[in-house]
C-alpha cells in the first residue's frame, strides 16, 4: 500500500506540475487590443534602431531577395547599406533631417533628393510599425518562430478607405519578449505573398552617434538633384502614350 500511495502522490505532483505549466501558458497569451498596446508603448520609447533587413520579393513565379544593414535615429535619421544581391551591392542611401542622399557605385552617381515640408519627421521602422497599429484592423493568427524567436503573428487588413497599393493584407510577427516587429508580409487579393521583410539582429536605444548620418560624396561621383514629385509617376491618358512609345501597347 505504501508503494502505491508514493505512485499515487507522484502522479498527483507530476499532474499538478503539468495542470500549473497549463496554466501559466494560457495566462501568458494576451488579447490583440494588450499585444497592439505594448506595440505602440514599445515604438514610443525608441531613439533609435538598427537591424539586419532581409527583403524578399514574389513576381510573375520568381523571386528576388535584397539583404541590407539599415539604422535609424529618432526624430528622422536613417542609413541603409546593401549587401546583396551583387548588382546592388554598396549602395548606400542616407537620410538625414530633409535630405535623402542615394549613392550607386555601379554609376559611381549620387541623388539627392529634398523632401517636402509637410512630411513629418519619422523612423522609416517606427513609420512602418505606426502604419500597422493605426491604418489596419488587427486580428490574433498564433503564435510561430521567426529567425529563432518567438512571436505573435498578426492578420492586418486596411481598414476602409486606406489602400496598400496592389496589398489587400498583411502579416506581422512581433516578438513576444521585446515587442518589436520581426517580420511583415505583404499579400495580394488573391493571398499570394508579393513582398516579405524581416529584421534580424534587432538592436535598439544604443546610442548611435549622428555621424553615422553624414553623407560624404565619393570623389569623382556625378551628382543628380531631384525631387519627390519628380519620382511620382505621371499619369497620362492612352493616346498620350502611344504618341510616345515605338510600339502598340498592349490593352486588356
Amino acid at each position: 500500500m505504501k508503494k502505491e500511495a508514493k505512485q499515487i502522490a507522484v502522479a498527483a505532483i507530476v499532474l499538478a506540475a503539468v495542470l500549473l505549466t497549463g496554466c501559466v501558458d494560457q495566462a501568458s497569451e494576451m488579447s490583440v487590443d494588450e499585444i497592439t498596446s505594448m506595440m505602440e508603448a514599445k515604438q514610443a520609447e525608441i531613439t533609435d534602431f538598427s537591424a539586419t533587413v532581409i527583403k524578399t520579393s514574389s513576381y510573375g513565379g520568381e523571386e528576388t531577395m535584397e539583404r541590407a544593414l539599415m539604422m535609424n535615429k529618432a526624430p528622422d535619421k536613417g542609413r541603409t547599406e546593401y549587401i546583396e544581391p551583387a548588382e546592388v551591392a554598396g549602395m548606400v542611401s542616407v537620410k538625414n533631417g530633409s535630405t535623402i542622399w542615394t549613392y550607386d557605385p555601379a554609376k559611381n552617381r549620387v541623388t539627392k533628393m529634398a523632401l517636402p515640408e509637410d512630411i513629418p519627421p519619422e523612423m522609416e521602422y517606427t513609420m512602418i510599425v505606426k502604419g500597422v497599429l493605426y491604418e489596419t484592423d488587427i486580428f490574433l493568427e498564433g503564435i510561430e518562430n521567426i529567425d529563432s524567436r518567438s512571436a505573435y503573428l498578426l492578420n492586418a487588413t486596411p481598414k476602409d478607405g486606406f489602400k496598400i497599393g496592389i496589398f489587400t493584407g498583411m502579416r506581422v510577427w512581433v516578438d513576444r519578449e521585446n515587442w518589436m516587429v520581426l517580420g511583415i508580409a505583404w499579400f495580394d487579393k488573391d493571398d499570394t505573398l508579393i513582398i516579405k521583410v524581416e529584421y534580424r539582429n534587432i538592436t535598439f536605444n544604443t546610442g548611435i552617434p549622428d555621424s553615422e548620418f553624414i553623407f560624404d560624396i565619393p570623389e569623382g561621383a556625378e551628382v543628380v538633384e531631384t525631387s519627390l514629385e519628380d519620382m511620382i509617376p505621371e499619369e497620362i491618358s492612352l493616346e498620350a502614350a502611344r504618341a510616345n512609345l515605338t510600339f502598340d501597347p498592349k490593352t486588356p
